[in-house]
């Protein structure tokens, strides 16, 4: 009768030793699980890192293609304006030229007799080719200034162009960086807190095994410290043979 009756002592305590038993368990379980998720939210955030330096070094090179095409810009821009009061000019000069020669045609058309006579017709009609050449000369040279102006007015309008996409993909990627920067805070303000977790769930798991440790060690060394005598290495239970039933709990 006493040796069931120990046995069910013994039963009973089993379930708060499992009890104990489960917590170490749990936290050693969210521990594990915890130290994963910073190892893996330290991993993509190193990625993310690499990447938003990449996108960085992407965004000042197109800074600073952005800035070398407003520079050739600003340079065709005065080249056009240059050009445009060059052939103003050329076409003032041409206009007054012009001017010139038909007024000269025109005067010969009612020369006299008298001035055919004092004037050669040799001469009359070498100051027309000169003067002719003049104005053809000059009407080649506002063309081809003309053609000139166009040619840059173009050549202005691509890298205006192209400025305006650099500066609408550099927007996009500073939009990017900018999330990405913010995803890195956040998940460095994550890791932090895991860090604390870890922190406290190891202290937790050290504050277990100490303890079970301390019982242990106490139970080995002075098993008369427990209120039952029947659990004492003296108890004598009326019978022989007799058996003794030890349990040792575990946290």
């Amino acid at each position: 009768i006493v040796l069931i009756l120990c046995m069910l002592i013994a039963l009973a305590v089993v379930p708060l030793v499992t009890v104990h038993a489960d917590d170490f368990d749990t936290i050693t379980k969210q521990l594990e699980d915890t130290k994963r998720d910073l190892e893996l939210s330290v991993s993509a955030t190193q990625t993310n890192e690499a990447e938003l330096n990449r996108m960085r070094t992407r965004i000042q090179d197109i800074r600073t293609a952005v800035d070398v095409l407003g520079a050739q810009v600003a340079e065709k821009k005065q080249a056009v304006a240059i050009g445009d009061a060059t052939i103003a000019k050329r076409q003032k000069l041409l206009s007054s030229q012009m001017a010139s020669h038909y007024k000269l045609i025109h005067s010969q058309t009612k020369l006299t007799l008298i001035d055919f006579l004092t004037e050669s017709l040799q001469d009359i009609s070498q100051a027309q080719k000169q003067q002719q050449t003049v104005v053809e000369q000059n009407q080649n040279l506002i063309m081809q200034l003309a053609l000139r102006v166009k040619n840059t007015e173009e050549a202005q309008l691509e890298l205006e162009s192209q400025q305006l996409r650099l500066a609408s993909f550099k927007t996009e990627l500073d939009r990017q960086s900018a999330f990405l920067a913010g995803e890195i805070t956040n998940a460095k303000q994550y890791q932090n807190v895991l860090t604390q977790k870890i922190a406290e769930l190891s202290s937790r798991q050290k504050s277990i095994i100490d303890a079970r440790s301390a019982q242990f060690t106490a139970s080995a060394n002075n098993d008369d410290l427990s209120d039952d005598e029947r659990a004492s290495s003296a108890f004598d239970p009326g019978f022989r043979p007799a058996y003794a039933f030890f349990s040792i709990g575990a946290y």
